[in-house]
């Protein structure tokens, strides 16, 4: 059972909570894509601890090819951090959503491209200390331009930067969203 008490002082809100057994989870915030729990999680050497639990819906990436040294990258605005993001096309995988399905989808709809050719590279699980999201990464190649189709909070530009240049952009940090880094350097490392 979990217990709460919201007090109120001059100098902040705060609010406290008591889990008493594991499993207990209090639903703090539900949102659209993610949920906020206060949990009491179990440990493999048999303590409990306490979480706050971040439950995030998965989401794919993917690092599409023009040819054999074009990547076809987005801009995009991001406002939660106020700065336009040099980005590979990315998606949240929503409920009955395979992971390729969403790849698929989140190329043409965010960069204008359908792909005949879209291999799975791996995962990754981005801040695995907090939150259950996973990452799917997907390469796309034989890419066919089609048309864009930007949901309202969407503000993307297509760029297509050799890879070389990619590589430059993520050492002089140009190139700041953590998933596009992480598709590029692997590909780097391990594919090409």
């Amino acid at each position: 059972m979990i217990s709460w008490r919201i007090s109120n002082s001059t100098s902040e809100s705060r609010l406290s909570y008591r889990i008493r057994q594991a499993g207990d989870a209090m639903l703090v915030y539900r949102g659209r894509y993610t949920a906020v729990y206060k949990s009491r999680l179990r440990m493999p050497d048999g303590r409990y601890v306490d979480y706050d639990v971040v439950k995030q819906n998965p989401a794919a990436v993917i690092l599409p090819f023009l040819d054999d040294d074009t990547v076809v990258m987005i801009r995009e605005y991001r406002p939660l951090v106020k700065e336009w993001l040099y980005q590979l096309p990315a998606g949240t995988i929503e409920k009955g959503d395979k992971p390729i399905e969403r790849a698929r989808a989140e190329l043409e709809e965010e960069a204008g491209y359908s792909s005949s050719n879209l291999e799975y590279l791996f995962k990754s699980y981005p801040t695995p200390g907090r939150t259950t999201e996973t990452t799917y990464y997907f390469m796309a190649t034989k890419l066919k331009k089609t048309r864009q189709s930007l949901e309202k909070d969407e503000m993307i530009t297509v760029k297509l930067v050799r890879f070389s240049k990619a590589m430059q952009m993520v050492k002089e940090n140009r190139i700041r969203n953590g998933n596009s880094i992480q598709a590029l350097l692997y590909y780097d490392r391990f594919v090409r």
